[in-house]
């Protein structure tokens, strides 16, 4: 027998789910979006690749912006 799922922990499950369906549609529209921060001869490919490189290593001068 399971014990009932307090308010709390529904409301969290609830926001998990949501705020995991807006992060992956945020990053599918953000591969579609051509680079355009890094210069032409960076090799990415679109804003999502411009965002890892600049998490992974250094953030740019206009990463505030």
């Amino acid at each position: 027998m399971t014990k009932p799922m307090t308010e709390s922990v529904i409301v969290l499950v609830v926001a998990r789910a949501a705020a995991k369906k807006v992060t992956n549609k945020v990053i599918r529209d953000f591969r579609k979006l051509p680079a355009q921060l890094s210069g032409d001869d960076s090799g990415l490919n679109s804003v999502w690749e411009e965002i890892c490189v600049q998490i992974q290593y250094e953030q740019s001068f206009w990463w505030n912006a």
